[in-house]
């Protein structure tokens, strides 16, 4: 278990907000010059970090992110990033999604479809079927068995983050 020095009150609510921030910090965000001050710009993330503070803390974050079990911590990085790792964290989940299939032969491609969808790709279920030949109450079915499965593993992965970072002092 990490505790962080915290010079002030956690800078996060909500561990939804730090996971966001953590995600989507970009390296490139740095403090405002003067003259972007006096003009009375914004930047940074919002949360008053920016450079150096700003990874730092979206570091600690993601750390603590990188600690859970890997399914829960691939739903979390497939749920958050919007980067490569968000991609590959979908993919190391296929074959979870697939173990809540009944049992035989299913496409990967198919569950790598719908890993998307459940983490947000718009794709009809009735294109599904018809791409993969497959009836279209069966691929209901099949989208039905893989969302319960992440849906819950992402809950998990929810709660035990949260309690991660509130115990380390990221998070009220």
């Amino acid at each position: 278990n990490h505790t962080y020095v915290q010079i002030s009150e956690p800078l996060f609510r909500f561990s939804t907000d730090a996971l966001m921030f953590a995600f989507r910090y970009s390296g490139e965000q740095y403090a405002l010059s003067p003259v972007a001050k006096m003009m009375g710009l914004r930047g940074g993330s919002g949360k008053g970090l920016s450079g150096l503070d700003g990874a730092a803390q979206a570091g600690m974050i993601r750390d603590e992110v990188g600690r859970l079990n890997p399914n829960e911590r691939d739903c979390i990085i497939a749920r958050y990033s919007v980067t490569k790792d968000g991609l590959q964290a979908k993919i190391n989940l296929i074959p979870l999604a697939a173990s809540a299939l009944p049992t035989g032969m299913h496409s990967r491609r198919m569950v790598d479809q719908l890993v998307q969808r459940y983490f947000g790709k718009k794709m009809a279920i009735a294109e599904l079927s018809e791409s993969f030949g497959i009836e279209r109450r069966t691929m209901h079915n099949r989208w039905l068995d893989i969302a319960k499965r992440l849906r819950e593993t992402e809950d998990r992965a929810g709660i035990m983050i949260h309690d991660r970072l509130v115990s380390s002092g990221l998070v009220e």
